[in-house]
């Protein structure tokens, strides 16, 4: 282990330590170290894809993950934002599970918070509108003990000097050193806010009977914090506010404690004329954003984003777009979905180049995983029906999707090609 802290502190460093000679561009292992550390990166590999297949099929909670990874919840919470091969799985968009929400919100006065939820909740600035619907917001003890804990660190970080650091894992066939930021003024913020929100706007209680628990030697997966939140909820009769969806299932099942997401929440908060339809569609496309799983989106969402970058198709808009790809949404209620906001796009701007730049962003969707041919065959059946007393705009639509039709059966020809050979 030493001498793999050494080799990375290396690669890392080689450029600041040694300004006037030329860092090594090629490794050549030997059997003594660098065979042996690529052989630990290889087994961390296989552990880490086994661990995240767990947290794909609902088998574990995102603390739990976490755990398994050698990471706090935080961080790994953070981790799943940015890429594009796993997701916060929150929800599966379930009716029963929607309406059991929708049941539960609407009269509830308490609310227990779950750290993935207020994580969310304060990440999407909509943390104070929280404390405007309900009359008690709750939290265990140990939520701002795990928060406290990691800002602790993450202080301790900034003042050492300790903002880089590296990662070395394979890819492919090669073995990559990627240099990361750990710590930063921005998350030291963040964090700063979260214990900020908690010591100010929620009353944090201590969980007698997690205590009881640990004494009579019950396991505790969950973690201390999570497990607190829910025995909490139980305790006062409350909604359970948590991001992950095994967790909120092993709440309803194992104590019988009713749970909501955040985009559950948020919709109450627009029921409630605590937050504004503009602060629900943001917090709506932020969550797509934010790599979050089930996002229901229609297209009064998607309209509201393009208005507020002034009808451009942006990166962003492309990225929200993704709630349409399969398996994630049915073929049927995505292509509904992208008939209607290319009807209101072309009733709003009347502009052609504008219609075309959106079909082409929700066509790109809408293939992904499915039978390209088929859907757009749906699209268009779809846009005649809706669009039928606006045949200019219909037949520019009608004609772009006539291309992608082409574009489709010359690919499909390519594969057969190539399977013959």
């Amino acid at each position: 282990s030493q001498y793999v802290f050494a080799f990375q502190e290396t690669l890392l460093n080689f450029s600041t330590w040694f300004p006037d000679v030329q860092g090594p561009e090629k490794l050549k292992a030997d059997a003594a170290g660098i065979d042996k550390m690529f052989q630990m990166i290889n087994q961390r590999e296989a552990e880490a894809g086994t661990v995240l297949d767990l947290y794909r099929s609902k088998r574990i909670t995102l603390g739990m993950l976490a755990q398994l990874c050698g990471q706090s919840l935080i961080q790994t919470w953070g981790a799943l934002q940015v890429g594009d091969e796993l997701r916060v799985i929150a929800s599966t968009g379930d009716p029963r599970e929607i309406g059991a929400e929708a049941i539960a919100l609407p009269n509830a006065e308490v609310l227990v918070l779950e750290l993935t939820g207020l994580l969310t909740i304060t990440s999407l600035q909509l943390a104070p509108a929280l404390r405007r619907r309900f009359k008690q917001i709750l939290a265990p003890q140990f939520l701002l003990d795990e928060i406290s804990d990691e800002l602790t660190l993450e202080r301790a970080g900034l003042r050492s000097g300790l903002r880089r650091g590296g990662v070395l894992y394979r890819k492919g066939d090669r073995y990559v050193m990627e240099e990361r930021t750990f710590h930063t003024e921005e998350r030291r913020r963040f964090l700063e806010g979260l214990a900020d929100f908690l010591k100010r706007e929620v009353h944090l209680l201590p969980t007698p009977d997690i205590l009881d628990l640990l004494k009579q030697g019950a396991e505790n997966p969950l973690g201390r914090a999570a497990l607190a939140s829910i025995l909490l909820a139980k305790d006062r009769g409350a909604v359970l506010y948590s991001d992950d969806f095994v967790l909120r299932a092993v709440a309803r099942n194992t104590w019988g404690v009713a749970g909501a997401w955040s985009q559950a929440v948020i919709r109450d908060l627009r029921r409630s004329g605590d937050i504004t339809e503009d602060e629900y569609h943001r917090g709506v496309i932020d969550l797509v954003q934010r790599n979050y799983e089930f996002v229901s989106v229609n297209e009064q969402d998607y309209l509201w984003s393009l208005r507020e970058n002034g009808m451009h198709v942006t990166p962003a808009l492309t990225r929200a777009l993704r709630a349409l790809e399969s398996p994630d949404c049915t073929e049927d209620s995505a292509i509904m979905v992208a008939a209607a906001l290319l009807r209101g796009v072309c009733l709003e701007t009347g502009s052609p180049i504008t219609s075309q730049l959106v079909l082409d962003a929700c066509v790109s969707a809408l293939k992904r995983n499915r039978h390209a041919g088929v859907v757009l065959s749906k699209l268009e059946a779809r846009l005649r029906q809706i669009l039928l007393m606006h045949p200019g705009a219909l037949f520019e639509l009608i004609k772009s999707i006539a291309l992608w039709k082409q574009e489709s059966e010359l690919m499909e020809k390519g594969h057969r090609v190539r399977r013959r050979g």
